[in-house]
Formats: structure tokens, C-alpha cells, sequence
């Protein structure tokens, strides 16, 4: 799949969704896609009818996308699924036609999707390519509202999670310090040789090994005064 082709266009895709009493209808082809890996780590259970985390893509024929932002277990049943790779990792693309109902009306209510989200997402950096650092700052802070975690209530912790992990293309710069940045790198909080900024921090940093060999490799003339006292 060419991500090139991909147009942000929230509203005519809006125009393309019918809510009813029984769930939301498609009044053209559209299609919803979400990482594989959503299977493997609990967040999605494909087979006849879908039940996936409610952080999806959702295109027309044309390319023209939104991204569904609900922090919940939906339900979909596809006319048709597939796999495709970006990047080197594995998506599924689900297809629906009219007068299919894309989403069904029930939402699955659970605190295990948050938690499987901090935990694959800022602390490895495993982002689905589709979401934005202020989108998985909303998904977060909404689940106070449709799931029973509390976790939502408190959104700055999350904003300085995020800000840490979002970085320049090199990965080396928070994109934070970087205005109107067009496009950023996610690093994982678990990568020492990246979160970490000075030699001792990463020789005591989380991954011991990882942090060993990058403050042994790169050779860094500014010492804190901890290193100092530590090297005399």
C-alpha cells in the first residue's frame, strides 16, 4: 500500500457514515485498517465478526481518511479481510460496502486496552503509523470517559511521556523543540541509548546492556559533575 496516496479528510469521510439504532452503516465502500500486532498483544480477535481496538483507519477508495479514536473493543464484520505490509510490518485492511454496518453498537467496556496501550506505544514505540502524538493523547485521556480506568484523569503525565518519545527524524531531537515539524520518529522510553542523554545515565539506564555498550562506543566531551566525581 502506497502511504502516499493517503488524504487526511475527516469530514468527507464523515459524510460516509450513517449512525442508526443498530450500529453505524457505510454508504460506500470503505475500508478499516489497524495493525496486525493489535492480535498478538490482546487488542484485536479476528475471525467471522471483528473485535478490535477502536484506533483504526478508516478510508474510501479515493485514499481520503480519518482515524477512529475510542480507547474501547469495537465490533466490526467485514465483507473481506487482508494483510498488507507498511514499512516492514504487518496491517489488516477490513472491507465493507453498503449497506453493511461497519461498526456495530456494541462497545466493549475494559481497563486492559489502556494499559496494553502505555505499555506497547510510548514505552516501545510501537505507534500504529496512522496516529499523531496529540491523537494518542486524546485516546488516552477519553478512556476516563468509556472504559472504567481512571488513568485519563490526569492527562500531563501522559503529555510528558509522549513529548519524550516523539523525536526528529534522526530521533536524536524531541520534536517538541522543533515548531511547525512535519514529520517525527517515535522512540520507545525503553531505548536507553535514546532517551538517555549523557554516558551514566546510560550505563545505569534500564537496559544495562544496550546502555553499556552505546556509552562505551560514543565518545561524549561533556561530563556531568556525577561523572566527574565517579572517573576521579
Amino acid at each position: 500500500m502506497n502511504l502516499e496516496l493517503l488524504k487526511r479528510n475527516d469530514e468527507k469521510i464523515k459524510k460516509l457514515l450513517n449512525s442508526k439504532k443498530d450500529g453505524i452503516e457505510c454508504l460506500d465502500t470503505l475500508y478499516v485498517l489497524f495493525p496486525k500486532r493489535f492480535e498478538d498483544k490482546g487488542l484485536a480477535t479476528i475471525d467471522d465478526v471483528v473485535e478490535v481496538l477502536g484506533v483504526c483507519l478508516v478510508m474510501d477508495k479515493d485514499y481520503n481518511y480519518t482515524v477512529f479514536k475510542l480507547p474501547n473493543l469495537l465490533r466490526f464484520s467485514p465483507i473481506a479481510i487482508e494483510s498488507f505490509d507498511v514499512n516492514g510490518k504487518e496491517y489488516i485492511k477490513m472491507e465493507f460496502m453498503p449497506p453493511n454496518f461497519i461498526i456495530a453498537k456494541t462497545v466493549i467496556d475494559s481497563a486492559d486496552p489502556v494499559f496494553i496501550m502505555l505499555e506497547d506505544w510510548p514505552v516501545r514505540a510501537n505507534f500504529p503509523f496512522y496516529v499523531t502524538k496529540d491523537e494518542v493523547l486524546q485516546i488516552i485521556t477519553k478512556s476516563v470517559e468509556t472504559t472504567s480506568t481512571k488513568l485519563g484523569k490526569f492527562p500531563n503525565r501522559f503529555s510528558s511521556l509522549l513529548a519524550v518519545s516523539s523525536r526528529d527524524k534522526s530521533g536524536k531531537m524531541e520534536s517538541r523543540h522543533i515548531p511547525n515539524i512535519k514529520e517525527t520518529k517515535w522512540v520507545g522510553l525503553i531505548d536507553a541509548s535514546a532517551i538517555y542523554n549523557n554516558n551514566l545515565s546510560r550505563l545505569i539506564g534500564g537496559y544495562l546492556n544496550k546502555g553499556m555498550t552505546v556509552g562505551i562506543l560514543e565518545d561524549k566531551t561533556e561530563k556531568t559533575e556525577l561523572e566527574k566525581v565517579l572517573r576521579r
